[in-house]
């Protein structure tokens, strides 16, 4: 079944948004040719975040997907190059490969992904690896680290809490629209939050802002079961391990009624799922380490401001390599 291309509603408001970013990061790209993907919906618009911050070229890698495909994605290409006002060169292309030896900065994400051996070895000696979030986050099958440690490539994680970009923030507001999406007002529910970090930090700060009473798995012991909550928001980014199972609290017998379980990350059994008749928001089933549904859910804005981010740990990682003197809040590298 194809799925019709998702496309940024507003073009207006995210130029607006690009360029206000880019004055507050103070991001600047001048004379660097960055390497990243041309996707749909909010992921169209890094390569513009790039040349609007005034990068030399913008390489742009694109291919069939889930999402859509090439072609519709070639002719967004055109739509957008056509909207945006800029004066470097872009390229479109299907083959990683082809264009790396020319890139200053990869970004890590999906088109180019997995960034391997072979990608890595065709690259400059001084190219800069954008991780694109936190280092904590990092997933082994996106990147060939042990090639990047093995031959010096620097790989560059973002500082998402910073006052300036505030990404974690976002995952409270996705938890909030979702529990809407199931009918669940929040106000007076009694929440059980699963999950540590920021991500709980922020879905609790929400979730208690919209009048939720919200639970730890700390403050339930064996006693308590599903009918002692209204709602479950799992939100596990941190700890691999499985949060329904027969070793945990959340296990089996826990589950005497029916509940909603709202998920944006965590490792779950699938299958157990569905013999205990949970029903799960989003339904969409992801891999361990990956979101059910990224901040993109809730608009542009989040994926403008942490792809920017991200642009902008790996220029101040190179300002530093040069000699420029300064203390960067943006960069958080992988691996130190």
């Amino acid at each position: 079944m194809s799925i019709k291309l998702r496309k940024v509603r507003d073009l207006e408001v995210a130029r607006k948004s690009i360029k206000s970013i880019i004055k507050v990061l103070e991001l600047d790209l001048n004379g660097k040719t960055v390497m990243t993907e041309f996707a749909s919906g909010p992921f169209a618009l890094t390569p513009f975040i790039a040349l609007l911050a005034g990068a030399k070229k913008v390489i742009c890698v694109s291919k069939d997907s889930v999402y859509g495909k090439v072609e519709e994605l070639k002719t967004y290409f055109n739509e957008l190059s056509s909207f945006f006002e800029f004066s470097g060169e872009i390229v479109f292309t299907e083959d990683k490969y082809l264009h790396v030896h020319e890139a200053d900065v990869i970004t890590n994400l999906s088109m180019l992904r997995p960034i391997d051996s072979k990608m890595l070895s065709l690259a400059k000696n001084d190219v800069v690896i954008g991780l694109m979030f936190e280092p904590w986050e990092k997933r082994e099958s996106d990147i060939d680290f042990s090639f990047c440690k093995k031959n010096q490539i620097p790989v560059v994680g973002i500082n998402e809490e910073h006052e300036n970009l505030k990404i974690f923030e976002f995952v409270g507001l996705i938890i909030c629209k979702l529990a809407f999406e199931q009918e669940h007002h929040l106000l007076d529910e009694r929440v059980l939050l699963v999950g540590s970090g920021p991500f709980a930090e922020n879905a609790q700060k929400y979730l208690r802002n919209l009048g939720a009473d919200v639970y730890s798995l700390e403050s339930i012991d064996e006693s308590s079961n599903s009918n002692d909550f209204d709602l479950i928001v799992i939100c596990e980014h941190h700890d691999k391990s499985p949060i329904i199972s027969d070793d945990s609290l959340l296990s089996k017998k826990f589950f005497i009624s029916q509940i909603d379980i709202i998920h944006i990350c965590g490792n779950l059994d699938y299958k157990l799922i569905r013999e205990l008749g949970l029903k799960k928001w989003p339904e969409k089933e992801v891999d361990v380490g990956f979101m059910t549904v990224t901040t993109d859910y809730i608009g542009i804005e989040p994926v403008v401001r942490l792809h920017a981010g991200g642009l902008k740990a790996c220029t101040d990682y190179i300002s530093k390599r040069n000699g420029v003197k300064f203390n960067s809040e943006y960069i958080k590298m992988v691996d130190e």
